[in-house]
């Protein structure tokens, strides 16, 4: 046995040397870890501290590893932990095999060598259970120095934070000695439906609690019996100077063996005691300790919940944006679709293709209107009378601006309210002038026009009714062409149709007057027929000529279309009512203006409309243009800087919604007042109620514009 007690002592001297450099050893292999995960590697602050806790946590499991795969060897001696009991378990060891009658050197040789494995794998579970705890201590502060060091850019993942939290949970709860391990999960119990953070809060309060309860149970120490032999008294002092705190992981199981021995065996009770005490004390230690770090760990899981409830509620928030986005969006789409819908349906116009063919109609989005039935004459009469007189005149006898006034419309809105009401006029093309209708064919496939000697339009009457008018088309005040487009068929439908393409288009359909293309005696389903509208009256004059001065302001919104030879319908002429005829709100700032606001009238492109005049009329609802007209010169009369430039007398007639009359250079003929100019042509798409489209010009001026155009 002096051979063994030898050896012992030699892996004492050896494990002591490493004890006490056990924490200096450590940190230079944690620092020798962390350097390798950076090593060559270009690194921010935030990602070096991450590779480095990295590191400690694969250090911390290495440790780990290699602690389960030492400690089954230093129970090499009955099964028992072999701290508290190398002068036992050798001697009941080596009295077995000397009372054997097996005893041999190679024997006795193994036997002391699985005292030093034993014994050496003891000292080594020692240093790594200590190492591993010094390093489990620095992992708090690593995750603090991350949190501080990282931007919202770098951030782990929560998922990633919290994949962290659970292996630095496991690597303090397996610092706990096994007993206490497993009587911490029993008291633990179930924890189904917890957040990482509740559970970790949960095993804080679990392992509180076991502590206070070990320390509650702490029983005061006192000294084993003294021993008399010889006359000679030994005392022995009420610790055991053999085990003394603290106590490492394995050596606490090894105490917690120990005490249950000297309770249930033939062990001895000596010290039994303090060892109870010790080994109470030492596990509430060990449970606070774990508690503590746990704790940590709630917090740091609370803030990641945090974190993660906030990205919840964001995404549950920006969810419900999107939602109600898409809920608003399908609404403005439902809304556009209906609106357009709407101003589809306002602006198509169907018309029954043998009434077309042989007379003159009125169409409006809700049918053919109905012509008065008290008439002295009929619609086409009326149109035919018209012409007839325009183009009778005397060239240069009406100087341009006199036009026979064919009927009266009386507009009215739509049923819905929303839109005007609008309508087209058609007659037949052989109306207004003989033509080839292959030559039509192949003007209309070019995108030609024709000259027509009259065209008609609409204007608004002083009583507010629409009247449409025939004008003789000199080419100057009145341009002559007008463009001439192909209907096509269209089968589903079993009509013809033509769509304009201004904004918003216009359709016209036409039903065929013979089944188009099909020498089948069984025709396609008859489309419906159009209905006739009563919202409005037609009322047919005969041909009367009135002066309208304001001809060159007038809108012509017409052209030809020409169909299939085996259609069977006609060459057709149609208009559309004058644009200036709908309402609208004025909308545009204008523009400042200095000295003689109207020297402008008759150069450049005319006399803009005054801001501060502008300001008047924007945003204000106008039932037609001559509304508008009439309130604009009514507000440049009571312009106090504006009314200055004007004689008195000729401000009471502005004061009226008249026109001023243009400096005798500036007049042609009997137009003689000051007119408006629309520079983008309503014609082609500009705004009728847009003061930035419109400028004050001089009728000789108005006249000059218009024929540059047509040139």
């Amino acid at each position: 046995m002096n051979e063994q007690i030898h050896s012992l002592k030699a892996i004492d001297h050896e494990y002591s040397a490493r004890f006490n450099l056990l924490l200096a050893d450590t940190q230079r292999e944690w620092e020798a870890a962390k350097q390798a995960a950076k090593e060559n590697q270009d690194l921010t602050p935030a990602e070096a501290l991450v590779r480095e806790q990295k590191a400690t946590l694969d250090l911390i499991a290495s440790k780990i590893s290699r602690y389960a795969t030492i400690a089954p060897a230093i129970y090499g001696l009955y099964s028992l932990s072999p701290y508290f009991l190398m002068e036992v378990l050798p001697r009941q060891k080596m009295s077995e095999l000397l009372n054997s009658g097996n005893t041999t050197p190679e024997s006795l040789m193994d036997l002391y060598a699985l005292f030093d494995t034993v014994y050496k794998s003891a000292m080594e579970l020692k240093v790594l259970s200590l190492s591993t705890a010094d390093l489990a201590g620095k992992l708090a502060e690593q995750a603090q120095k991350i949190e501080q060091a990282q931007t919202a850019e770098t951030k782990l993942a929560p998922s990633q934070q919290l994949e962290i939290i659970t292996q630095e949970r496991d690597i303090h709860a397996q610092q706990l000695p096994e007993n206490l391990y497993s009587e911490f999960i029993a008291a633990a119990g179930a924890m189904d439906g917890m957040s990482p953070a509740q559970a970790l809060g949960h095993y804080r309060s679990t392992l509180e609690h076991m502590a206070a309860s070990k320390m509650a149970a702490v029983n005061p120490a006192y000294a084993p019996p003294s021993l008399s032999s010889g006359g000679v008294t030994v005392h022995f002092p009420v610790e055991n100077p053999n085990i003394k705190a603290p106590l490492s992981k394995p050596e606490l199981e090894a105490l917690h063996e120990l005490v249950y021995l000297q309770g249930h065996t033939e062990i001895g009770t000596k010290w039994q005691s303090y060892h109870d005490a010790l080994l109470k004390v030492e596990s509430a230690r060990h449970l606070t300790s774990t508690a503590k770090a746990l704790g940590a760990l709630a917090e740091r899981a609370n803030q990641v919940e945090q974190a993660l409830e906030t990205q919840r509620l964001a995404a549950e928030a920006a969810e419900q944006a999107r939602l109600s986005a898409e809920a608003e969006a399908k609404l403005v789409a439902d809304e556009q679709a209906r609106a357009a819908e709407a101003i589809r349906v306002a602006n198509t116009f169907k018309a029954p293709g043998p009434a077309s063919a042989s007379s003159s109609l009125f169409l409006t989005p809700a049918g053919t209107a109905a012509v008065i039935d008290a008439a002295a004459v009929t619609l086409q009469a009326a149109i035919r009378s018209s012409i007839a007189a325009i183009t009778g005149l005397a060239a240069g006898t009406v100087s341009g601006f006199f036009v026979g006034v064919s009927a009266l419309v009386y507009s009215s809105k739509l049923a819905n309210g929303e839109l005007p009401e609008r309508y087209a006029f058609s007659t037949p093309l052989s109306d207004l002038i003989s033509h080839d209708g292959q030559d039509l064919w192949a003007i209309a496939a070019s995108g030609g026009s024709v000259d027509l000697p009259v065209r008609i339009s609409s204007k608004t009457a002083a009583d507010g009714q629409s009247e449409v008018f025939v004008a003789k088309a000199d080419g100057r005040v009145v341009p002559s062409n007008v463009k001439v487009v192909a209907a096509t068929f269209n089968a589903e439908q079993n009509v013809y149709s033509v769509t304009t393409e201004d904004v918003p288009p216009r359709t016209l359909t036409w039903t065929p007057i013979v089944n188009p293309g099909n020498s089948s005696t069984t025709l396609p389903a008859e489309p419906t027929a159009p209905p006739v509208y009563t919202g409005v009256t037609v009322t047919p004059v005969e041909g009367r000529i009135d002066t309208f001065p304001g001809l060159a302001e007038a809108g012509f919104d017409d052209f030809i279309t020409v169909f299939p030879a085996d259609s069977g319908l006609p060459a057709l002429y149609v208009m559309f009512k004058d644009r200036r005829e709908d309402p609208g709100v004025a909308t545009g700032a204008g523009q400042a203006v200095t000295g003689i606001w109207l020297g402008a009238a008759s150069q450049g492109e005319g006399a803009p409309i005054p801001s501060q005049i502008a300001d008047q009329l924007r945003g204000r609802e106008f039932r037609n243009f001559r509304a508008f007209r009439e309130a604009f010169w009514k507000a440049v009369a009571n312009d106090a800087d504006l009314a200055k430039q004007f004689e008195p007398s000729i401000l009471k007639t502005m004061k009226k919604g008249r026109a001023p009359v243009a400096r005798e250079s500036g007049q042609v003929g009997r137009r003689i007042k000051l007119e408006l100019h629309h520079k983008n042509y309503i014609s082609k798409g500009g705004g009728v109620y847009d003061v930035e489209n419109i400028n004050i010009v001089t009728p000789k001026f108005h006249l000059e514009i218009h024929k540059g155009a047509e040139e």
